[in-house]
């Protein structure tokens, strides 16, 4: 048997994976990540308000046949139209998990076994096939979610292509049959899927399996609040569509200031206090599902406008939240692999807005039917959602093994 000195490595792709990444790599993709976050938010809030503007107005002429102007026309306002909105949108958001339950895991799982670059491309090129059947929307509506099927997960994906390294070469030899190929490769992926899986949800890690947990909760809240609260404000205050658009533009404005000024300066204050990376995102996972809390109740409980803006700025801060959250899963589970950690807890919070959808556009018709500060329900169910999860992370503590490692590993990225 051949002896190994104390400073060789044990496993011949150790060094390769571990390989530092060069300052101009580090920021590069950073910078092309939020670049393509930026567009994909931006199209998404100008698409879903034109939307529902749309969606009300066809409603509206459908219930009543002498509507002139939909957005004039207070009828279009009315408990019958709203109703049957929320139930629409709720509908269609179920329908939209499905590609991501269904191509979920195995995306994860096939960027682990074969790389994250290729999943990335096929990922973006789904996304803008995704755009691109929306403006067929009108004619092909159950066409408009096809793409998302083979793009659905780019935004999960695009964070991880720091790591990303050679390409690993086929350990089967090329000249034995397309079919052995084929075999040997399924058999690969079926072995890693099935440790993936053990190792993320009945392993030995614990405090992996409560970290999931609890982003299918905060998760699923943050998510049916945003999906409910634009509604809500047209349906509550008598807003336009573009009045509520523009409310909350100024949640989106307070967030691009976190993304490229808040966060930033935050992140080097606490690196310079020596506060390792594990124990800030921690906490200001804490810190922002506490406020995601708090103001989505606010926003509930809000009786005007002003009040309404300032709860919905407000709870712009917890934007952090699904950020650290996803780092602190990733830290915890580094022996599953990145991919399969990131899609599956895009499957759980898939399923739970499917599940949910519907939930919510019911809470939103009895709050209308109930009348008064009852209409703010759908606010209150989205935040008592967010509350176990809040309660894992704040009762959760983390090792400080971990946290050391992982601060060694960073050093030199910024």
């Amino acid at each position: 048997m051949t002896d190994h000195g104390d400073n060789e490595p044990l496993l011949v792709g150790a060094s390769a994976e571990r390989s530092p990444v060069s300052r101009r790599t580090f920021w590069r993709v950073v910078l092309l990540s939020y670049t393509m976050l930026f567009c994909s938010q931006l199209y998404a809030s100008s698409f879903n308000t034109v939307l529902f503007e749309t969606l009300e107005g066809l409603l509206c002429r459908d219930m009543f046949g002498d509507v002139g102007d939909p957005l004039a026309d207070p009828r279009c306002k009315g408990e019958a139209v709203q109703s049957e909105l929320s139930l629409l949108t709720s509908i269609e958001a179920s329908f939209e998990m499905i590609p991501p339950m269904v191509c979920g895991i195995v995306y994860g799982l096939v960027a682990d076994v074969y790389g994250r670059r290729p999943i990335l491309m096929l990922s973006t090129f789904g996304a803008v096939l995704y755009g691109a059947l929306d403006i067929a929307i009108c004619m092909f509506v159950f066409m408009s979610h096809c793409g998302m099927v083979v793009g659905f997960f780019a935004a999960c994906l695009m964070p991880e292509t720091i790591t990303i390294g050679e390409k690993t070469h086929d350990t089967v030899d090329d000249a034995a049959p397309f079919s052995k190929k084929l075999s040997a490769r399924v058999a690969e992926l079926r072995a890693q899927s099935v440790s993936s899986l053990r190792d993320m949800f009945w392993g030995g890690n614990t405090k992996l399996t409560l970290l999931l947990f609890s982003t299918l909760f905060t998760g699923v809240g943050k998510q049916l609040v945003g999906s409910v609260m634009k509604q809500y404000a047209v349906k509550r205050y008598e807003l336009s569509w573009a009045r509520a658009g523009i409310i909350l533009s100024y949640a989106n404005l307070l967030r691009l200031g976190l993304c490229f000024l808040g966060i930033p300066l935050l992140t080097t204050a606490l690196r310079r206090a020596k506060v390792l990376p594990i124990t800030q995102d921690a906490w200001i996972s804490r810190i922002s599902v506490l406020v995601a809390v708090v103001c989505s109740c606010l926003a509930g409980a809000a009786t005007d406008v002003g009040d309404f803006t300032v709860s919905i700025v407000l709870y712009a801060f917890s934007y952090c939240l699904e950020p650290t959250v996803r780092s602190l899963v990733v830290s915890m589970g580094r022996g599953a692999g990145t991919g399969s950690i990131v899609s599956a807890m895009e499957v759980l919070t898939a399923v739970s807005i499917a599940i949910a959808g519907p939930i919510i556009a019911a809470t939103f018709r009895l709050g209308m039917k109930l009348g008064g500060d009852w209409i703010g329900l759908p606010m209150y169910i989205g935040g008592g959602i967010m509350v176990p999860g809040a309660l894992i992370l704040w009762l959760m503590r983390f090792d400080e093994e971990i946290a050391e490692e992982l601060a060694e590993e960073s050093e030199g990225l910024l």
